[in-house]
């Protein structure tokens, strides 16, 4: 390290030299000036961003991200009542009377996606089709857990060997809040003693605020009448350093304009928290609403009226465990502009952190879609929530609900990126890895009334600017029934894993190789040491470990 940094580092931890000691306003100047100090001279320094979604429950994937065959020619696919995607009609009916399976060639990536890769999500641009965020994304699947229970899959996704994704990172990393929970049921741990920050997810107050309390004392409420002072002290140690050590290190010169760049954010997000907060809140908000009810751009699921005949109906349109019908006549009616709206908290919380780098990770747990159920003949319809646990709601139901829920987070997903590329001044998209997952996957009932837990077949999903080709990785057999899961008949293809060859081993996907690839991906030691990655870092992008690694259905 050279002497003049040495000397800046010994002057900004030196809580006199500021004039205001050890506060929670120099813990956050020292995070702003100790990064742009190591890039201006060039240092090593963890500068990824992790923001982890997590579906507590574990829904019914298969409308999004279980690509049965993505490689192939679709005759790999064994449908049942219980495998659908979207809607059809029978007899050329005008309405959708039947779930459906289909496939959407994305043709840039000659990948079949499941159909609603081939729809439309409504953004700040307008109606963008949904694959154009193929471009960043990688999914791997047939993976299989090794447990049938809800926390403990959902804990091997992150943790391993006492240590967690989040926590690794954090321990590289220097920032105010090492890390951020919103409602994950992810727990947290480091080897270093970094620490998560707490906070709920909800959109009915300002959880930024929330998040920052801690910093709200005397000194930050009083922020402006020694901000002058703090500024010509600063100021006035940088230029003797600069004069001392410009010439060796030229690099240093630029610290004083990154310090006031650094103090021009701090100083404006600290005091406008309220603009901040509901100009991204409600720029979510306005696309979920959106998303849950345009009717217009969505083939497959809302341009048709969706229901049966009443007299006809039976279990397949059960709701929760009590088993109650659903006897909405058109399904679509069950849709709100509030269905899913709590999304939108993550996001925005999400993107405050990209944009001033308080955390390297956020962990955020995506709720259930709320619709509107009539349950009785005479009675109103009644918002409830349809859980991602969702054994006993049918499949004409699911299917629209899951639909609904990916949509929505597509559009979220797109305004995240698009800050990420275009406004953001702290993290980028090139930067920043985005996964989704559940505890597992539900394995399909062959009849449709709902789906069980699926620990034979989970699978995970990445975005990030590092990822410049996509790739689908993983094997799976083409008959669920015959591969891990007894008793039901016809189940077909729901993504049951199937072993896989990883640097001369062959062995079935575990959470542990999940761990190890979203690692590689960060620059951070891997708490899975005994599973290897499924990706690397080449020239700054993702670099699939081996071609054979791609999705193959097995007979």
């Amino acid at each position: 390290m050279s002497s003049d940094r040495r000397d800046f580092l010994k002057f900004l931890f030196t809580g006199s030299a500021l004039g205001v000691g050890l506060s929670p306003f120099e813990i956050l100047l020292k995070s702003a000036v100790l990064r742009t100090s190591n890039q201006a001279h060039a240092q090593t320094i963890q500068n990824k961003f992790y923001f982890n979604l997590t579906f507590p429950g574990a829904p019914n994937r298969l409308p999004y991200d279980l690509f049965l065959d993505p490689y192939g020619t679709g005759s790999n696919i064994q449908p049942s009542l219980g495998v659908a995607n979207c809607f059809g009609s029978t007899n050329g009916s005008s309405i959708y009377d039947k779930p459906d399976y289909q496939s959407f060639r994305i043709s840039k990536h000659n990948i079949l996606a499941p159909w609603l890769w081939g729809q439309k999500m409504p953004t700040s641009d307008g109606f963008k089709f949904i694959h154009e965020l193929m471009d960043n994304a990688i999914i791997i699947q047939g993976v299989r857990t090794a447990s049938p229970g809800h926390s403990l899959s959902m804990t091997r996704y992150e943790e391993s060997d006492n240590l967690t994704v989040a926590g690794s990172l954090a321990d590289s990393s220097y920032s105010p809040f090492n890390a951020v929970d919103m409602d994950s049921d992810y727990s947290f741990k480091s080897k270093k003693g970094s620490f998560v920050t707490p906070v709920n997810n909800s959109i009915d107050y300002n959880i930024i605020s929330e998040l920052m309390s801690n910093f709200k004392n005397d000194r930050i409420r009083n922020f402006n009448n020694y901000n002058d002072t703090v500024s010509k002290s600063f100021n006035t140690a940088l230029d003797n350093l600069n004069y001392d050590s410009g010439l060796k290190s030229p690099s240093s010169l630029n610290l004083k304009k990154t310090y006031l760049g650094a103090l021009d954010l701090m100083t404006s997000t600290i005091q406008d928290f309220s603009t901040v907060w509901q100009t991204s809140l409600n720029k979510y908000k306005g696309v979920l609403e959106q998303a849950s009810l345009d009717q217009t751009q969505f083939s497959g699921f809302l341009d048709k009226p969706i229901g049966v005949v009443q007299d006809s109906r039976t279990k397949t349109y059960a709701i929760g465990d009590d088993e109650k019908l659903c006897l909405n006549e058109d399904l679509r009616s069950m849709l709100n502009k509030d269905s899913c709206i709590r999304m939108a908290a993550g996001f925005a919380v999400a993107e405050f952190i990209a944009n001033t780098k308080y955390a390297s990770a956020v962990n955020f747990s995506v709720y259930e879609p709320r619709v509107n159920i009539q349950d009785t003949a005479s009675g109103p319809a009644n918002s409830r929530g349809i859980t991602h646990d969702q054994h006993t709601v049918g499949v004409m139901v699911s299917t629209l609900t899951n639909a609904i829920l990916f949509r929505s987070l597509s559009s979220c997903l797109y305004e995240f990126k698009k800050f990420l590329k275009t406004q953001s001044v702290g993290y980028n998209f090139d930067n920043t890895l985005i996964r989704m997952n559940g505890e597992f996957a539900r394995s399909v009932r062959s009849d449709g009334t709902g789906t069980d837990h699926g620990w034979q077949s989970s699978n995970c999903m990445i975005f990030s600017g590092m990822i410049d080709k996509p790739a689908i990785v993983g094997r799976i057999y083409k008959d669920g029934f015959s591969h891990g899961l007894h008793g039901m008949d016809n189940s077909g293809s729901w993504g049951v894993g199937a072993p896989i060859t990883i640097n001369g081993i062959t062995d079935t996907l575990t959470q542990g190789h999940i761990i190890s690839t979203v690692s590689a991906l960060l620059g951070i030691p891997t708490p899975a040491k005994n599973s290897p990655p499924l990706f690397r870092i080449r020239n700054s992008k993702a670099e699939i470990i081996s071609e054979d690694l791609k999705l193959k259905v097995i007979v």
